[in-house]
């Protein structure tokens, strides 16, 4: 007896679905398992046949046998499953085994249609009332099985997850794992943003996840280092390496996000992390003064035209500062290898030497000093400066004012140490301004001179019942050095005693009371 060629074999499976004959079709698959796939000219599978024809005796048979509940038809048959078959047909019943089997309710074929369309548009009533209890039912369990996700990345319940991610569908993974609906919580970005690392380890094994949230535009990168573990972080930074670039809706790279948390393994590693060459690119400096090879620009600005170092600076995390400054790359093409610019203003018009300043930190301010941040950089004007202040001017040094506003005496020495210089007196404007009375007497000491052209006058003083030879009168007791008060762009509204006798000592030293200070008085321009 001569062997049926394969065409032959499937053609006689069509035959036995065709007429029902369930034990011809048993005999037939026995013998041939893989035929329960072949698909006849129009792309159509055994199952897509019983589908059409509704014998659900049969379209079980096929299904123990192997046959995929989603297989679709060839394009001259419109790609439909055998659920839009069974559905355009009304075939109730057998619309509710393909169901009970997985077969995917959404799935759409050419024409843009599901098969609940399907039943809709050719008046099918019950198929249809069943499709959608059935679509219900299946959005009630993605959403149960969603909650549970989330929940077991939030706990960090490693056994959860892992009974969990073998429900996932082609289906209803997307549901799953980044959620259905506006408040949207991804499975990935909460395991990062909570730090489960073992979780994040598990989930990293599946495909589908929602790396950039809709709202914020955080990456599960931003996620990563919000949690301080450098461990997650590195594996983020293995599987999706592109992040390293992104930019959230405030503009802030990863590197922002790091600098401002404050952890510097997790800086060193965004900076020191060995990423492939093809990822790395030539960066430009904007002033055009160097450039290096890099994954990204250190020295990008967010939306508030704030760098990474201006943020570390403002969050007064001196390790990331101290690291971010002393970081060299090799592929400078200056001698000088650290890529960090340090005298960036912001959009509110200050450098990270100025934020030092503001916050009062001297230890901060000392180290950008070091690393040559410009002391004497005024703070610059904004659209509001401009608009509200007539006349408005950049002068003065931003530093030594911003340490003027929150009276802090140490820091303003050191900054006149190194070289500040108040021009046009803004700085000791801001300490009477803000009622800096030990830091106005500073200043104004500051302002007080050698007249050159004046002696104290020893005669004109009252020594009362002493008798004392004037030309004998020791600097101890008697200023010898004539004091000329240079005060006239101090906008001085009242003029205290104590700042001309604190005046008067700057240049007499060694008197040991004050109380022959004003003697040494000569001049006082106002």
């Amino acid at each position: 007896m001569t062997e049926s060629t394969p065409d032959e074999t499937g053609q006689l499976i069509y035959q036995a679905v065709v007429y029902d004959n369930e034990e011809l079709l048993r005999d037939l698959l026995q013998a041939n398992p893989n035929k329960v796939h072949y698909k006849d000219a129009y792309g159509r599978s055994p199952l897509h046949i019983a589908a059409q024809h509704g014998n659900t005796a049969i379209i079980d048979l096929l299904l123990a046998a192997g046959a995929d509940v989603n297989c679709m038809a060839g394009p001259s048959a419109l790609c439909v499953t055998p659920l839009h078959v069974a559905a355009g047909a009304g075939r109730r019943e057998a619309v509710r085994h393909l169901v009970d089997a997985g077969a995917e309710l959404l799935a759409t074929d050419l024409s843009e249609h599901c098969a609940l369309e399907l039943a809709q548009m050719t008046n099918q009533f019950e198929t249809a009332c069943l499709l959608i209890d059935a679509i219900e039912m299946e959005r009630e369990r993605t959403r149960e099985l969603h909650d549970a996700v989330v929940n077991a990345c939030i706990e960090g319940d490693e056994g959860a997850i892992a009974e969990l991610l073998p429900k996932l569908t082609l289906s209803n993974c997307d549901a799953v794992l980044n959620g259905a609906t506006l408040d949207r919580r991804c499975a990935l970005y909460t395991a990062c943003l909570n730090g489960r690392k073992d979780v994040v380890e598990a989930l990293l094994n599946v495909r589908g996840h929602m790396l950039i949230q809709p709202t914020t535009h955080d990456t599960v990168l931003h996620a990563a280092i919000s949690s301080q573990e450098p461990g997650i972080v590195e594996m983020i930074l293995r599987v999706f390496t592109h992040l390293v670039r992104s930019k959230n809706a405030d503009g802030s790279t990863p590197l922002h996000w790091a600098s401002q948390c404050g952890n510097v393994d997790v800086v060193k590693l965004l900076m020191e992390f060995p990423y492939e060459e093809d990822v790395l690119t030539r960066i430009e400096d904007a002033s055009g003064r160097f450039s290096y090879r890099f994954v990204a620009d250190v020295n990008a600005l967010d939306s508030r035209c704030r760098t990474a170092l201006y943020l570390a600076v403002a969050s007064s995390h001196f390790d990331v500062v101290k690291y971010l400054l002393e970081v060299e790359f090799p592929s400078m093409s200056t001698e000088h290898k650290c890529p960090f610019q340090v005298d960036v203003y912001c959009s509110g018009g200050r450098t990270p030497l100025m934020v030092a300043a503001a916050n009062s930190n001297l230890p901060l301010v000392q180290l950008l000093l070091d690393h040559g941040a410009d002391v004497n950089l005024p703070c610059a004007l904004t659209d509001a400066d401009i608009s509200s202040v007539e006349g408005a001017r950049c002068v003065g040094s931003g530093a030594l004012n911003e340490a003027c506003r929150v009276g802090c005496a140490p820091l303003v020495q050191l900054l006149f140490q190194r070289g500040a210089i108040d021009h046009e007196n803004v700085a000791l404007a801001t300490a009477i301004k803000y009622d800096q009375e030990a830091l106005v007497r500073l200043l104004l000491s500051r302002l007080v001179f050698v007249d050159p052209d004046y002696r104290v006058n020893k005669k004109g003083i009252d020594f009362g019942q002493m008798s004392i030879n004037r030309n004998l009168l020791p600097s101890t007791v008697f200023p010898t050095t004539s004091c000329m008060l240079n005060w006239h762009n101090a906008s001085l509204s009242t003029i205290a005693n104590d700042w001309l006798l604190s005046a008067c000592l700057q240049l007499n030293q060694r008197l040991r009371t004050s109380r022959m200070a004003l003697a040494a008085l000569t001049r006082i321009d106002v």
